[in-house]
C-alpha cells in the first residue's frame, strides 16, 4: 500500500515539474440553481499558478493564471467540458507570459448544459 502512495507522489511531482497539473469537477445530479458554483482548483508549481472554480447553469469556469518564470513559456488553463459522457467543448484561458504576468478569465462552454469539466494548468 505504501509503495502505491510513493509512486503516485513521484508521478504528481514529475508532472508539476515538467509543466502540467490537472483536476475535475461535476455538477450536482439534481438541477443546480442558476448561480451554483462548485469547488475548484488551486495549483502552484514553481513555474506558475492558477486558481478558480466551475459554475453550472450555464456551464462556465472563472479563474486566473500567473506566470512566474523568465523563460520562453506561458502558463494557461485548458478546459474540457462533457455532457452525458461526451466531449462537448474545449477552451484555453488567455496565456500569462513572462514573470509576474497575471490574467483573469471567465470561459463559457459552448454547451451551456454541460455537467462535467476537466482542467489542466499547462506551461506552453
Amino acid at each position: 500500500m505504501r509503495r502505491g502512495f510513493t509512486v503516485a507522489a513521484v508521478v504528481t511531482a514529475t508532472l508539476m515539474a515538467t509543466g502540467m497539473a490537472s483536476g475535475t469537477a461535476q455538477a450536482a445530479q439534481s438541477s443546480p440553481p442558476a448561480s451554483w458554483c462548485g469547488e475548484g482548483w488551486s495549483f502552484s508549481p514553481a513555474w506558475g499558478s492558477s486558481a478558480g472554480h466551475p459554475c453550472w447553469s450555464p456551464a462556465q469556469v472563472q479563474g486566473w493564471v500567473l506566470d512566474r518564470e523568465a523563460d520562453s513559456h506561458c502558463v494557461i488553463m485548458r478546459f474540457h467540458w462533457y455532457r452525458d459522457g461526451r466531449l462537448v467543448d474545449s477552451q484555453d484561458s488567455p496565456p500569462a507570459c513572462g514573470p509576474g504576468t497575471y490574467k483573469e478569465f471567465t470561459l463559457r462552454s459552448a454547451d451551456q448544459k454541460a455537467t462535467w469539466v476537466n482542467w489542466h494548468v499547462l506551461r506552453v
